[in-house]
């Protein structure tokens, strides 16, 4: 069974011990000795460790975060910008334009109608990508924004929580 465990309760003293495996050997170290000491060096140094509920948070936010990214054409994961999605709003028509405006002047009466549907392509395609791309940055934007205030709270109430007088029994006198 030791060899196995991670940790006993010396029948003694009752103190908790985590057992170590090294090698074919295990031994054990005291585990409320090590917390005590962990919690000494934080005060000392002036670490604070961060409470569950914020590193859940975080990772949910992490995975959340990821839905609304976009991958470039490098490959590489990006948070959509309202600036990108202007710019395709923008260029999307403008190169419909130009696509119908050069080939409508150089082609035959015949190829009209594809330099119309060429440009209204283009147009709408950026069109449509734009505001793809403006509804997936707003709705990012907000998701961050909550976020943030929902991080900012908990932080506030745990400063708050650490700043509460501790309890002491009054001695007897």
């Amino acid at each position: 069974m030791l060899a196995t465990a991670e940790s006993v309760t010396c029948d003694f003293c009752e103190a908790r011990l985590s057992v170590q495996h090294t090698g074919g050997t295990s031994f054990t170290q005291a585990l409320d000795e090590l917390r005590e000491r962990t919690r000494k060096l934080e005060k000392t140094l002036g670490v604070r460790t961060v409470d569950k509920s914020l590193r859940r948070l975080d990772r949910s936010w992490r995975r959340r975060r990821k839905g609304f990214m976009m991958k470039g054409n490098d490959g590489v994961l990006r948070v959509p910008t309202r600036a990108i999605a202007s710019f395709y709003s923008i260029c999307g028509p403008a190169a419909g334009i130009l696509f119908f405006g050069l080939l409508a002047g150089a082609a035959d009466s015949e190829d009209v109608a594809f330099c119309v549907l060429g440009g209204v392509g283009f147009s709408v395609a950026g069109l449509l990508a734009g505001w793809n791309l403006r509804r997936k940055a707003d709705g990012y934007h907000e998701a961050h924004k909550g976020y943030i205030a929902l991080r900012r709270k908990k932080l506030r109430e745990r400063k708050a929580e650490n700043a509460r007088p501790m309890r002491t029994v009054p001695e007897d006198g």
